[in-house]
């Protein structure tokens, strides 16, 4: 009844990307509190996660053989102990200004609204999924809860429709019959209860963070994107007041680096002479062990997307820093001094598989104690972009200074300038995906920008041609640039591709979703 469906919201409002949200609010803290102490162990931190990062970025090395895993551990360790003191003054913190509870979050679903938020959970040693759904009708709040028992063959439809999308000799019946059966398994039984609402407020979970909802197939054979207005959050909390101010910076982008020069890092540290003996010695053993193994062709097409966007901001008169070729450095994101009002970096994403057997081996360590990530083996480091140099760097890896490598990861998103940028477009491939845990969503790219203070994020699903990504992004920026709201401007691109001849296939215009509060 509606009362087990406000106890569900409520259970997801609480559990929700508490883990991320709990490693993100670290500098903030630390620059809020006055407590020289909170002070003295965000400083701790940040030293232990990078040499945590040093560590898995460049695998084993001379120093550390026979010893690797045993180090990573124990960093992990540390690293978990000093993100509890904060993670409790943070929690304490947010629970002062932001009370979580079902009440308030009804109040933010304004009139002819609704809000479905999916939970995973297991049933019976079995993934299944719940929904549950709030809808503001003319004022009148109902709540319901929709069981999805058989999430294991929702989750195979999912990655099936997104083997479809991407197949481009699919043809269009068997791309609507596909689309159809996931629209009927997910979506049928919620539009059964929205009393003909077509605002949607979508908190996705598990493997429905990367499922294209805009592309799913109604029954009148229209799509998704076409029928609802949907607005995709990471939880019901982003729907409550936040207190971080808009920034009013210019543009900043980053468009078409080039991987191979070597520039970007000083020659003396490159020329320490056990760095050079070491990546020659461990090259290929650590290309196995870390991320010394990556190698980013050219974009040309990113650099071309570069100018189209700079040449309409000065069409439109808006402040625009570019930086594209040699300049594309990950230090000048780094180092930001104003903080962006939108952000926008063409490059080449990337999301590593696991270590498998470094997983095994540290969670047998750990002797049976459940931790997201596992110690040694951190999502947020295998999700990152590529910037200039990382080409010639990538042998170096874990023994050159993280600042400016070439590699962006996600864990280091987090300590970026961000707070009040309204807009991060991360035009890249498959910069949306990343590990999923459950009730923490995607743990990667997406989520660390947001958790560093961005208002929307724009991700891919997955990879995509150059000219179809020019295409969307043209249209896109046509419309920002021009004063629409993001998220209706991406809506509205995606409705004008659809009916264009060239471009009308889910396969590009469905390619980039959004999240976020704003």
């Amino acid at each position: 009844g509606e009362e087990n469906a406000r106890r569900v919201l409520e259970a997801s409002l609480h559990r929700k990307g508490l883990l991320l949200k709990i490693t993100s609010q670290i500098q903030q803290v630390s620059r809020m509190s006055k407590n020289p102490e909170l002070a003295d162990v965000a400083v701790k931190l940040r030293r232990s996660r990078e040499s945590l990062a040093l560590l898995t970025l460049s695998g084993p090395t001379t120093d550390t053989v026979g010893q690797h895993v045993q180090m990573l551990y124990e960093l992990e360790l540390e690293v978990n102990e000093l993100q509890g003191a904060m993670g409790r003054a943070s929690a304490q913190y947010r629970s002062s200004i932001a009370p979580l509870d079902v009440d308030k979050l009804q109040l933010a679903v304004t009139a002819d609204k609704a809000l479905v938020d999916f939970l995973a959970y297991r049933s019976d040693d079995r993934p299944a999924y719940l929904a549950s759904v709030l809808v503001n009708k003319a004022g009148r709040y109902r709540h319901h809860l929709i069981d999805f028992p058989e999430a294991a063959k929702i989750d195979r439809g999912i990655v099936e429709y997104r083997d479809v999308i991407q197949d481009l000799s699919v043809e269009d019946e068997e791309l609507f019959e596909y689309g159809q059966d996931i629209y009927t398994a997910i979506w049928s039984p919620i539009d059964a209860v929205l009393e003909g609402l077509d605002y949607v407020y979508l908190v996705p979970d598990g493997l429905l963070n990367i499922l294209p909802f805009a592309a799913l197939v109604t029954i009148e054979e229209e799509y998704l994107v076409q029928a609802v207005d949907l607005h995709i959050l990471t939880s019901g909390r982003d729907l409550l007041p936040n207190y971080i101010a808009v920034a009013d910076g210019s543009y900043l982008l980053f468009a078409g680096p080039d991987y191979d020069i070597s520039e970007v890092v000083p020659n003396g540290q490159i020329n320490d002479p056990e760095i050079r003996t070491e990546s020659t010695s461990l090259a290929l053993r650590g290309a196995a062990g870390g991320l010394r193994g990556l190698k980013f062709v050219p974009l040309p097409g990113a650099e071309k997307e570069g100018e189209i966007i700079v040449t309409k901001a000065a069409s439109y008169n808006i402040a625009l820093d570019s930086f594209t070729q040699a300049r594309a450095q990950e230090r000048v994101i780094s180092e930001l001094e104003q903080v962006p009002s939108v952000l926008h970096i063409a490059s080449h994403g990337f999301f590593l598989k696991a270590n498998e057997t470094l997983t095994k081996r540290l969670l047998k360590q750990q002797r049976g104690s459940a931790q997201v990530p596992p110690p040694g083996d951190n999502p947020l480091l295998r999700a990152g972009l590529a910037f200039a140099g990382i080409n010639a760097n990538a042998q170096y890896l874990g023994r050159i200074n993280t600042q400016n490598d070439g590699i962006l990861t996600a864990l280091e998103v987090l300590d970026l300038n961000l707070s009040g940028t309204k807009l991060v477009v991360l035009s890249a491939c498959e910069t949306g995906l990343g590990e999923i845990h459950e009730g923490e969503g995607i743990y990667g790219l997406r989520r660390a920008f947001q958790e560093a203070g961005v208002g929307e994020i724009v991700s891919s699903l997955w990879e995509v041609s150059d000219s179809g990504t020019q295409a969307l992004m043209t249209g896109f920026y046509d419309k920002v640039l021009a004063g629409v709201p993001p998220r209706d401007a991406l809506r509205m691109v995606q409705l004008e591709l659809i009916e264009s001849v060239e471009w009308g296939y889910p396969y590009v215009w469905a390619s980039f979703m959004m999240v976020g509060s704003s």
